[in-house]
């Protein structure tokens, strides 16, 4: 870019890129894997900047934030960063992106889980079965642990797994690591018989997941059962939401496998966890889950407030 800023329009585009890199895209993307970047990582940068500026950026700003990005993102393709068939997430523009994430809501969890064991079986390929069984394993273990999809769930290992102690009272405890460091979270108690049958589903030589816990087995977590890890999770999971009857939310939006840490987020400011205790449970800011979720919990606590 400086070497083609050779007249005064493009010498002063030059130097507004390299504003935008140097005060907003690099402090915020510049740990990251630029091939990782996805729709949470987008939209937490569209919440983070939100705070910095004090203010929503105007359509104008938007526009020349996602112009500098895009570049870094072209370059980085040229350059073999990032695969050329991938699909790169764009930079909101229009402030369309101020709806609230796509989540579940308890009742259409339970539509689910009911559906689950029909479409495990509605296959015409035994590998099919297998991946659809291990999708399933996985939907509830993000809804009841609001880990990140992908970068936090598929290097679990067993070995990650701890039993945490509160006077008498034992809670799993998960260590994962993730964009923002390493952390350890408490999962819901739903998450103890989905572990227990992965195990068994696995044919793991332990008789519960106590014992199994305390082997510490050096294994991935959320494999297929030859060990192989599983691919295109997203396109398994997208096809549940089809088949279900969920793909969409009320607002219209397609719902992820990201959808699924919004809806851990949501259930749990509605059942009264406070943004700070949940803040370092989902290993973010506070700033992101009053962006992203709390606006939600006045009318999923309709119940306590009225």
């Amino acid at each position: 870019m400086a070497r083609t800023a050779t007249t005064p329009r493009t010498e002063r585009k030059y130097k507004d890129y390299l504003f935008i890199l140097e005060k907003y895209l690099i402090p915020f993307f510049g740990n990251f894997d630029v091939a990782k970047i996805d729709d949470e990582e987008v939209a937490d940068f569209e919440a983070w900047r939100l705070a910095e500026m004090g203010k929503n950026a105007k359509q104008m700003t938007k526009k020349h934030h996602a112009m500098a990005y895009n570049r870094v993102m072209t370059l980085a393709k040229a350059r073999g960063y990032i695969p050329l068939n991938k699909m790169i997430v764009p930079l909101d523009i229009t402030g369309e992106r101020g709806k609230s994430r796509p989540a579940f809501t308890v009742e259409e969890l339970e539509q689910m889980y009911a559906y689950m064991p029909k479409w495990q079986i509605d296959v015409w390929h035994k590998q099919s079965t297998e991946i659809r069984y291990l999708c399933c394993a996985y939907v509830k273990f993000l809804v009841n642990t609001g880990v990140r999809h992908s970068t936090e769930s598929m290097p679990l290992r067993w070995k990650h797994l701890q039993w945490h102690f509160i006077g008498s009272k034992r809670y799993l405890r998960i260590w994962v690591s993730g964009k923002t460091g390493a952390r350890y979270l408490i999962a819901k108690n739903a998450v103890l018989e989905v572990l227990e049958e992965l195990m068994r589903w696995h044919k793991l030589p332990f008789m519960d997941l106590n014992e199994l816990i305390q082997a510490k087995l050096d294994r991935r977590v959320f494999t297929l059962q030859s060990g192989e890890m599983p691919h295109l999770m997203e396109n398994i999971f997208r096809n549940l939401m089809k088949k279900s009857g969920l793909m969409k939310d009320a607002g219209g939006q397609n719902r992820t496998l990201y959808s699924l840490r919004h809806t851990y987020a949501t259930l749990a400011l509605a059942d009264g966890i406070d943004i700070h205790t949940l803040a370092k449970q989902m290993g973010t800011s506070v700033v992101m889950i009053e962006r992203h979720y709390s606006k939600l919990t006045a009318m999923m606590s309709a119940e306590k407030l009225a």
